[in-house]
């Protein structure tokens, strides 16, 4: 399984362990910048430091992209939406995620 990588214009091979990520299964995603696309055209915001911890709800039709929900403290309540098995930095217990939750997501 490939990705394609549009900020490199590289494809990318994911790891094993991402490879094995599945429905009930969290990780962290850590990211110095995220882009997000709405009304007023595309924007940049410095995330360094902040990361999100993903919960994976349920598969997709697509291979390496799941249902999640993450929470962070930019968005402590969370937010679904697809992620790619890609964006993983690292995979986290239920144990660790509830740690985070309960120290506000940091």
């Amino acid at each position: 399984m490939k990705f394609f990588n549009q900020i490199t214009g590289e494809h990318v091979i994911p790891a094993d362990w991402q490879l094995q990520l599945k429905p009930g299964d969290y990780f962290i995603v850590e990211q110095p910048i995220m882009g997000i696309i709405g009304e007023q055209g595309a924007q940049q915001f410095d995330t360094s430091g902040i990361k999100i911890h993903v919960r994976i709800d349920k598969a997709t039709r697509q291979p390496g992209f799941f249902l999640c929900t993450g929470f962070s403290t930019f968005c402590p309540g969370g937010e679904q939406g697809r992620q790619c098995i890609m964006d993983a930095t690292r995979q986290i217990t239920k144990e660790e995620f509830e740690q985070a939750r309960k120290r506000d997501w940091k």
